[in-house]
């Protein structure tokens, strides 16, 4: 659209006279941005969201161009967009000319008869109202969005006056869209001492570094009004640089958990060589000279610091002197008790096989997903999450009916409801050695009828090729409780069930149709079963334990190492009232 199109096209300009100097550039940047300058303070998304318009505002209704969330993005653009061309615009007598002819012929108060009037139109209709609506909501983001859009903002402006207080509103007490910038809160209360964000999914938590990283860098840069340091006063930050990889399998998938990513695809969520490299050249870590050198194919051959970085090519011997110290990177099995994950990994090269257990947040960005857990093989990932949904709002039936709710992911439904909100369970064993790792993880309170929730989960080895896992999950309370298990895309065979299929309906009833919300509100407030979205049902009465179901699963990313098929079996050694075997979906929109 033309509000996307637009702050591209001067970026682009903007960068083209950092790169060469020539003005015109950044005469045609000015204009771009001189006319957003215009209309920009008129800009209010609040009469369109009472018209059902939804663009990323998080329910709150606000915004201006977008929604207050990618408003953020907007106002960080804008305003850099402003800083590159500065000196560009200096001598712009043609500048002057252009905008004064339209100024008059359209009509604009300003009539730009000068480059002090025209950097008065974007000052005071572009810094100083994304100041404005970082104040007032109509800016308001995940953490660090709005903080780095103050600060951007703040800092382009280089008033004597306002670029003090704007960037104090930063550590102002508050909460995310009250308030003040609560920069501290942040760091002290609510990154957890794994270094990972509120929010449950791994692609919005780490996004919380990667935007505090650069808010630092713009305060950093701005020493003249404020001596504030986020990687000096905050060591948590540091953290937050570290713990992405640490999450990471295989050297290729972050866990898909809450709205992260799509089902099954590869992919390390927020581990990016250029930032472990300025992490390593701040911090001097050899961590991340380690995971720099792996990031980088195991080599220093092309590793280099940005421009601006003195003696750059001098990171290269620094990190070689610390692999050779200390050798090459490698995770073992670990358990991550403040965001709530465990991983157990094992076997070596294209035999590597892992598995995890979620024990972390259930609200926000997560699903209602308590003790679920996956497993990866072969260099697929075969017991996947769904990952992400359609849309990521209060109103998608399916978000909360099916993609976050209990019933799709691999574990217990107590009661045919989802889990409860709950910011974390209690891990009571985690152990690994040669061949096997166990983890014991308890979370009653997930279910406030129960008062036994607890899985214990073995990864075996039988081989330096193969593992396998034994799962023990104990339930207490409540009259109803049915276990989920999916693995990856595949054919499913049985034995040892007496399957009758289900003429249609789904698993909720032969009566009640696919995506039907017979027992809750169709939108986010449905807190019941999901049933209806669980279709070609077929059920076994009672079977006798002992029995088996296998997956024949497809290579649906093309990451299978090896020509060898790639299996997934369960067998079932507890008896139940009825097995069943259904259909569900991933979200249709991200395969």
């Amino acid at each position: 659209c033309t509000w996307t199109v637009l702050p591209e096209a001067a970026t682009a300009l903007a960068t083209a006279y950092l790169y060469t100097g020539d003005q015109r550039y950044a005469y045609k940047a000015a204009v771009i941005l001189d006319r957003i300058a215009d209309v920009y303070p008129e800009m209010d998304l609040a009469p369109y969201t009472k018209m059902a318009l939804y663009n990323s505002h998080g329910s709150s209704g606000k915004g201006k161009i977008k929604g207050c969330i990618w408003e953020t993005g907007v106002g960080k653009t804008l305003a850099t967009i402003y800083d590159m061309i500065y000196p560009g615009m200096a001598d712009g007598a043609e500048l002057v000319r252009f905008l004064s002819l339209k100024s008059r012929e359209w009509k604009i108060s300003n009539d730009k008869s000068s480059l002090s009037k025209i950097r008065e139109n974007i000052e005071d209709n572009i810094l100083r109202e994304i100041i404005l609506a970082c104040q007032n909501g109509k800016i308001r983001g995940n953490e660090g969005m709005t903080q780095g859009a103050m600060a951007t903002a703040a800092v382009v402006l280089d008033s004597e006056e306002e670029t003090p207080l704007a960037l104090d509103w930063l550590f102002e007490p508050g909460k995310r869209g009250e308030g003040g910038g609560h920069i501290p809160a942040v760091f002290l209360g609510e990154v957890d001492r794994d270094g990972v964000g509120n929010e449950a999914a791994p692609g919005y938590c780490f996004g919380w570094m990667s935007n505090f990283r650069q808010c630092a860098k713009v305060l950093e840069a701005d020493s003249k009004h404020r001596d504030y340091d986020l990687h000096r006063d905050f060591p948590r930050l540091k953290r937050m640089y570290a713990t992405p990889y640490l999450l990471t399998t295989l050297d290729t998938y972050t866990p898909r958990i809450g709205d992260t990513g799509k089902t099954a695809d590869p992919g390390m969520v927020q581990v990016n060589l250029d930032v472990t490299l300025e992490a390593f050249i701040r911090f001097g870590d050899p961590y991340f000279a380690q995971l720099a050198y792996k990031l980088n194919g195991n080599t220093v051959e092309g590793l280099h610091a940005d421009l601006f970085t003195k003696n750059p090519e001098s990171v290269q011997q620094g990190i070689q002197e610390i692999v050779e110290a200390q050798g090459e990177l490698e995770l073992d099995s670990a358990n991550l008790n403040g965001y709530g994950l465990t991983v157990m990994r094992t076997g070596k090269d294209d035999r590597k096989r892992a598995a995890w257990v979620y024990y972390g947040r259930t609200g926000g960005h997560g699903h209602k997903d308590r003790l679920n857990y996956g497993m990866y093989y072969q260099g697929m990932d075969i017991l996947p999450d769904l990952g992400y949904p359609e849309y990521a709002d209060g109103k998608w039936p399916k978000r909360a009916g099916w993609t976050k709710n209990t019933i799709s992911h691999n574990t217990v439904t107590v009661n045919k409801r989802t889990q409860d909100i709950n910011w974390i369970g209690h891990c009571r064993l985690h152990e690994a050695s040669e061949g096997v790792a166990v983890v014991d993880i308890a979370s009653p309170e997930i279910y406030p009828e129960t008062r036994e929730y607890r899985r214990t989960l073995a990864m075996v080895d039988i081989s330096d090729d193969e593992s396998y896992l034994v799962d023990f999950f104990r339930v207490d309370g409540g009259n109803d409780h049915i276990l989920s298990f999916h693995a990856g895309e595949g054919e499913v065979t049985t034995q040892g069930l007496d399957l009758v299929a289900q003429e249609k309906g789904t698993y909720a009833s032969p009566d009640i149709p696919f995506g039907e919300h017979f027992d809750g509100p169709p939108d986010g407030r449905y807190l019941a079963s999901g049933f209806s979205y669980l279709y070609d049902v077929s059920r076994a009465k009672s079977p006798s334990p002992g029995w088996t179901m296998d997956w024949d699963l497809k290579d649906t990313w093309g990451t299978r190492l090896g020509d060898d098929p790639v299996h997934v079996k369960l067998h079932a050694l507890s008896p139940s009232g009825e097995t069943a075997i259904a259909h569900g979906d991933p979200p249709q929109n991200k395969l």
